[in-house]
């Protein structure tokens, strides 16, 4: 059995939204070979999480990070027991996985698992992302803005006591904060940051399906989390949805027109081999991506009506891409 090591420290969370700071418990956990670290930060205003949860995304980590066709970047892993004040229960950027969940009950094994099968798709953006480094110009450009901008946002401290986290910007400046980011890019880069989030998530949806051998599997891990709205059932790849403003708006829902069409004549066929299914598909939806940016399409100040009809064009210019007809 795995011995999982424990460091307690009580240190302090700062943030800018709250007249004093609570106090928390964090923990780091030692025995983690696949992470730089994993921490745990526990508010007392929430059940508390501890290195056993840690253990279950890890166990997750190396079975999705498995499928990947290249090795990633070894990543630090950050456990928060009730969302956090930017409202993101799952995120990853500067090679950090941060997981925001509050507990139903202690050892909540239910929510474990949905726990797992959300970081699935997270570690799939990490695939991605390394992809896209190694690959795209612009990609470089927009990892090198957004990290510069994060590092302000969420600063951690890691010491022989433990953890320290320090926010200095506030949830509303979040957003805001972010498009100036976006604008001092070069333009080829606030149109790859734009474009591209809408394969990504995609992409790392495919990932999850792929990892726990079920096409529902973001869908239903969704719906079962209390902290996350499902807005539209097109999370999975058993039901596709026709082009409407969420789809065309959303990048979660953007393909969610084709969805069906991708699952059963594109990835149920190349399962045998998922690690060069997934390269397959990066390259494909790499060279999309370039054919967009290459035709300088517009992503803002055209009306609603073009908006669907760029929608249907991208979605059939993908499906061709894939080599996938729609009879």
């Amino acid at each position: 059995m795995k011995i999982i090591g424990y460091i307690l420290a009580s240190l302090t969370f700062f943030t800018m939204n709250s007249a004093q700071a609570d106090e928390v418990t964090n923990y780091m956990c030692l025995g983690f070979p696949q992470f730089v670290f994993a921490g745990v930060v526990n508010s007392p205003r929430a059940l508390p999480m501890d290195c056993e949860d840690a253990q279950a995304l890890e166990s997750t980590y190396l079975r999705v990070s498995g499928l990947s066709p290249f090795p990633l970047p070894m990543p630090i892993l950050l456990l928060q027991n009730q969302l956090s004040d930017q409202g993101m229960g799952y995120s990853f950027s500067r090679n950090m996985f941060q997981v925001s969940a509050e507990l139903n009950q202690p050892k909540d094994v239910q929510m474990r698992l949905v726990m797992q099968k959300l970081f699935a798709h997270e570690v799939g953006h990490q695939i991605m992302g390394t992809f896209w480094l190694n690959t795209i110009d612009e990609y470089g450009w927009v990892k090198q803005k957004i990290d510069e901008f994060q590092s302000n946002m969420v600063e951690i401290r890691k010491n022989k006591d433990g953890l320290e986290i320090v926010k200095d910007e506030t949830f509303n400046e979040y957003f805001v904060t972010m498009d100036e980011t976006r604008l001092a890019l070069p333009l080829r880069g606030q149109l790859f940051s734009t474009l591209s989030v809408a394969y990504n998530e995609l992409f790392a949806d495919i990932v999850a399906a792929l990892a726990f051998d079920d096409s529902e599997v973001i869908e239903n891990a969704v719906d079962d989390y209390a902290h996350m709205d499902l807005k539209m059932p097109t999370r999975g790849f058993q039901k596709n949805i026709p082009i409407n403003v969420e789809t065309a708006t959303d990048s979660y829902y953007y393909f969610a027109s084709i969805r069906t069409e991708i699952w059963n004549k594109w990835v149920v066929p190349r399962q045998a081999n998922k690690q060069q299914l997934l390269f397959d598909l990066m390259v494909i939806f790499t060279a999309d991506i370039q054919r967009r940016l290459a035709a300088g399409e517009p992503v803002s100040g055209i009306s609603v009506e073009a908006l669907l009809e760029l929608n249907k064009k991208n979605a059939d210019e993908l499906l061709k891409a894939l080599g996938i007809s729609r009879e």
